[in-house]
């Protein structure tokens, strides 16, 4: 007589979901984002209980936080929590809901391996509990890799990576000893990303030329990766049509003859880490201080120009 096998129940997996928004603006309203995050987050736990997904009632909300520091007080309950072992799985809306600072990313991605824990993106389509989310965490974390070891690299052949809004022209520029895909997605990831979104501001989609570091397929190349994980489209500059990249070519014109060749003149740099400092200063007098009497700005500076429109770009690309 066969006796049958009974299958067994899928393990009951304790799902914790972490929610935050960098400004307090819109926390006071009945549905805010806060919210409407934790409903995508639970609509996607529902959809998985059939695998034994369970959503805890804790919440864990930072309303007001930047993503670029881990000094928030929900995600250090979080944290309390997995070290307790109350938590099997994080679920955030986005990946940059846990952090924008790849660094502060990858000691998260240690707190959770280290207790077994892993996190879901709902939007993202990115599971760490698949082999592929495992396989996009490693590109991700090769990133903060590498933010550990440029500094320790001295001054040879030096590259800008620039990047400059086309209607306010608010411009950002990180130097780098080498030209790779993940040197063009540093600065997108160190600076304009946690700038933009220090004004309620999200890149949602950015020009390149057509060069090896910003061009490959998305599940190979970690320029394309960055993009796809942060909802950027990107477009490249048309085949033999320089025009279309005219703004940073024309401040890379102003950068030259502004700042290089007078810092140039005035400093032997030792470091990449020292001019790169010098850059910093020129770049916060180029965006805050100077009046510019273009289309655009109408006589205010570039940083007044992107809060005094903010309204338009909101009711035109995001809403």
């Amino acid at each position: 007589m066969t006796r049958q096998i009974q299958p067994q129940p899928p393990r009951r997996l304790r799902f914790a979901i972490y929610t935050r928004k960098s400004s307090e603006e819109g926390l006071d309203m009945e549905f805010n984002s806060l919210d409407a995050q934790r409903e995508a987050c639970e609509a996607y736990i529902a959809s998985q209980k059939a695998e034994g997904w369970v959503c805890l009632r804790d919440k864990y909300d930072d309303g007001g936080f930047s993503g670029g520091t881990l000094e928030r007080p929900a995600l250090k309950d979080l944290i309390a929590d997995i070290e307790d072992g109350l938590i099997d799985i994080v679920v955030v809306y986005k990946i940059d809901r846990l952090s924008r600072a790849l660094m502060d990313f990858s000691k998260l991605v240690e707190i959770f391996d280290k207790h077994g824990v892993t996190f879901v993106s709902v939007t993202q389509s990115f599971n760490t509990t698949t082999s592929m989310g495992r396989l996009t965490l490693n590109i991700l974390l090769s990133f903060a890799q590498f933010e550990r070891e440029v500094t320790l690299k001295g001054v040879g052949r030096v590259y800008q990576k620039t990047y400059a809004d086309t209607y306010c022209k608010v411009a950002h520029a990180k130097l780098n000893t080498t030209k790779t895909p993940i040197t063009a997605a540093d600065l997108l990831n160190d600076r304009v990303l946690p700038f933009q979104e220090e004004y309620d501001l999200p890149v949602l989609r950015i020009m390149t030329d057509r060069g090896t570091e910003y061009c490959g397929r998305v599940d190979k190349h970690d320029f394309q990766l960055f993009l796809a994980i942060n909802d950027i489209d990107h477009t490249k500059t048309k085949v033999k049509s320089p025009q279309t990249n005219g703004i940073c070519e024309r401040f890379h014109k102003t950068i030259l003859q502004e700042f290089y060749q007078i810092a140039f003149r005035k400093k032997l740099y030792d470091s990449i880490d020292a001019l790169q400092a010098d850059l910093d200063g020129w770049l916060h007098h180029y965006n805050y201080e100077p009046t510019h009497q273009g289309k655009m700005c109408c006589g205010r500076t570039h940083i007044e120009t992107m809060i005094d429109e903010k309204g338009i770009w909101q009711e035109k690309f995001v809403n």
